[in-house]
């Protein structure tokens, strides 16, 4: 029930923002293969509730990028496939892609119920559905499609329908895109799964940012703890678990935290009183952590003497980015070490690190045994280590420099190649960077580790 009422909200908010002509639209850069394997994805996940077999078919050429806002794309997707999935109880459902003179088509079919002439006279209209029986067998409030079809006009496309009453349905949907000159195209099924190799791997390896420092986490919910604690340890933090505040208060008199987080509703003392306590005697950065974020409450929160606020359910981003500001405060500038032998990929790496941070001292070195002799007497933020070098390998290097302590966070830079992507992680890699190296992903783990 609860969820049937989010969705009614959410719907009516669109509602409220589509006629009030308030849904901005952005135009980036979208990666279609990113953007079916979402589709297809999500697909999976509701088919299997039920007997149906998933189609999915690419007619090539399609564009390998658009400019177009993937969020409403997806939101407009996710709607017709769950609808599919949702009024076929039999059969299969089906996604085709095509692209043809600057629009890009999405086909939506499935074997369900179907639609009457009738029925597909009022289907894109506000809170309709095709009679009282579909809302009472299926549910529904009857805004997706018109919300969706609303959407498709605003990205320069629209959605039709062609059904028969028993005999499935087929919405198709397209977007303006453009001419073929403005983007590279995927030409066959062979040049889309490589396309999608290396989205998956660039995915598998997505840059988690390395953090040191001890954090006492003030929750009561386990299923929250367990959680929590994932969240944290997988990034290098140590954590300590207390179920009330005034355990979080007696914690703080008796060890050191970098930081606090704080869930507002405890036993014996909840968060907001614990947080004044502890704000009488320690300065440490303390997070509110709670469902409750309206604007008026998160301004209350930081009056309150909380550095921020991270709502619940947990956005693992926002929690990564809150500690990556909130950590910052501490850390020295110990600055970057490059090590690669090639001077190309060197000038290229110190011109991204000048961009994401000119302040930063930058240390470079040709080969891995260097490396391991200065990381013996010299820590620093973030370590890039090319994995094929003279003397030493980076793989060696950083197997070596684990084995003398060294804590810090170092990236292997390798080929795109499982093998020696597994054989970094083995060694003691915080994490592999994939060649040609991504400026974007550079740029975000300096700005998180330095």
């Amino acid at each position: 029930s609860g969820k049937h009422l989010l969705t009614v909200i959410n719907d009516i908010l669109d509602i409220s923002k589509l006629e009030s002509e308030k849904v901005n639209v952005e135009k980036v850069e979208v990666s279609i293969p990113s953007l079916l394997n979402d589709v297809s994805e999500y697909a999976g996940i509701l088919i299997k509730e039920k007997p149906l077999d998933l189609f999915f078919k690419i007619h090539f050429p399609v564009p390998a990028t658009i400019r177009s806002d993937s969020t409403r794309i997806k939101q407009v997707l996710f709607n017709l496939v769950s609808n599919a999935v949702k009024f076929t109880e039999q059969g299969s459902v089906s996604i085709e892609v095509d692209y043809h003179e600057g629009k890009l088509f999405f086909y939506i079919k499935d074997t369900g119920i179907g639609l009457s002439f009738e029925e597909q006279e009022k289907l894109f209209t506000a809170f309709s559905q095709a009679d009282s029986s579909t809302t009472r067998l299926y549910g529904g409030s009857g805004l997706g499609l018109y919300i969706s079809k609303n959407l498709a006009g605003l990205l320069k496309g629209d959605i039709t329908v062609e059904s028969n009453k028993l005999e499935g349905s087929c919405f198709t949907f397209y977007i303006e895109v453009g001419n073929t000159d403005q983007f590279s195209m995927i030409a066959d099924q062979p040049c889309y799964d490589e396309y999608m190799r290396s989205f998956k791997t660039h995915d598998a390896v997505s840059i988690l940012p390395h953090f040191s420092g001890h954090i006492l986490v003030a929750e009561d919910n386990l299923v929250n703890q367990k959680l929590i604690h994932k969240l944290l340890s997988r990034v290098g933090l140590e954590v300590t678990l207390v179920g009330n505040g005034e355990d979080a208060v007696d914690y703080t008199r008796s060890g050191h935290f970098d930081l606090i987080l704080m869930d507002m509703q405890m036993p014996i003392l909840g968060g907001e009183d614990a947080t004044k306590l502890i704000r009488e005697e320690n300065n440490v950065p303390i997070i509110a952590f709670t469902a409750n974020v309206m604007h008026e409450q998160v301004q209350g929160y930081l009056q309150a003497g909380f550095d921020d606020v991270l709502p619940k359910p947990i956005d693992q981003k926002k929690l990564y980015d809150i500690l990556g500001v909130q950590l910052s405060k501490k850390r020295s500038n110990n600055g970057i070490l490059v090590v690669e032998d090639n001077h190309v990929d060197q000038n290229i790496l110190k011109r991204i690190i000048s961009v994401a941070n000119p302040n930063l001292p930058i240390t470079v070195l040709s080969n891995g045994q260097e490396a391991v002799d200065l990381l013996k007497r010299q820590a620093f933020d973030l370590v890039f280590m090319d994995n094929l070098m003279p003397v030493l390998d980076g793989v060696e290097a950083i197997e070596q420099a684990r084995k003398n302590g060294y804590k810090g966070s170092i990236y292997l830079m390798a080929e795109n190649n499982k093998k020696e992507q597994a054989s970094g992680m083995e060694s003691g890699a915080t994490g592999c960077l994939i060649k040609p190296l991504d400026k974007t992903n550079i740029i975000k783990l300096i700005h998180m580790n330095s």
